[in-house]
């Protein structure tokens, strides 16, 4: 098998946009891509066709290494924006060059900082992943310590991230293998959990709408861990971000049912903003209110 990769070029996959924006009369498209720049010029050559077409639709949600997109000039950036780019979505993954080294991931804290630089430049939103909690000792308990290290790095770098620039929805996502990847048969070792039965693994990942009896398989993370990050993934970062309140309000038309909406969310957000401020994530009560509501008032 060839090790090729053959993709439709930017120029047609504007110009598919533009049609659907024509026939359709649609204002914005979400791109799924697992790397939509994955040459040096495919952002820049989509951004262009998109003018030349006038097409006038926001794009956004559209993936990208964070080296990769840190390292697009200005004029790129400028010519994406004017074009209609809105949000990239990109995996920070951790706050500790080592693990992001133990990663393969090719990046480097200041690459992430730089592209939070020339995000919070051009008013691009960023979607930003983390992911920790890597066994990377046979041992339970030396594992407890280290994630305890990934959590504080990816904190502190989220901090410094959010200094630059307000409009990012932070994500959070516990390592955890599937059969047949690296580190399965060491996860097993440390006493993973996985499903006996083929209907079950459709409950493998933890839901936010199981925070009150979460399980949790990974056997070197904490309880309390992994609370933290599903309670900052889900709650916390929801209310960091400027755009949550519009979002999933935006159907609505009810002006006084908008309005009290509005000063429930105030009292979330400013209750999530503390814990953040605080870094303390323990009797999470109002975490499981919090996924109550959402579970049940369909406001997405």
């Amino acid at each position: 098998m060839l090790n090729t990769w053959a993709g439709m070029s930017p120029e047609k996959a504007a110009e598919e946009i533009n049609e659907l924006k024509k026939k359709y009369n649609i204002d914005a498209v979400q791109i799924i891509d697992s790397n939509f720049f994955v040459g040096p010029d495919r952002g820049r050559r989509f951004a262009q066709r998109l003018l030349e077409l006038d097409t006038n639709i926001k794009w956004g949600n559209v993936n990208g290494r964070v080296r990769q997109l840190a390292n697009l000039s200005d004029d790129d950036w400028a010519l994406m924006k004017k074009s209609g780019l809105v949000c990239v979505l990109v995996g920070a993954e951790s706050g500790d060059q080592d693990t992001l080294d133990y990663m393969k991931k090719d990046i480097t804290i200041d690459d992430t900082l730089r592209l939070t630089e020339k995000c919070g430049k051009y008013d691009i939103k960023i979607l930003a992943s983390f992911l920790v909690g890597f066994p990377r000792s046979t041992d339970a308990n030396e594992c407890h310590k280290t994630v305890e290290k990934e959590i504080s790095t990816a904190f502190n770098l989220i901090d410094r991230m959010f200094s630059i620039h307000k409009r990012i929805r932070m994500m959070f996502a516990l390592y955890l293998p599937y059969p047949s990847t690296a580190l399965f048969s060491q996860c097993r070792e440390l006493g993973l959990e996985i499903p006996k039965k083929l209907e079950d693994w459709n409950e493998y990942l933890i839901q936010a709408e199981d925070a009150a009896k979460m399980k949790v398989r990974q056997k070197w993370i904490t309880e309390r861990q992994a609370r933290k990050m599903l309670m900052c993934g889900m709650y916390i970062f929801f209310f960091k971000d400027p755009d949550s309140f519009d979002l999933i309000t935006r159907k609505i038309k009810n002006k006084p049912y908008k309005a009290l909406l509005w000063m429930g969310f105030q009292m979330g957000k400013a209750v999530a903003l503390l814990r953040w401020k605080l870094k303390f994530f323990d009797f999470p009560v109002d975490f499981y209110l919090y996924n109550l509501m959402r579970k049940y008032s369909k406001l997405g």
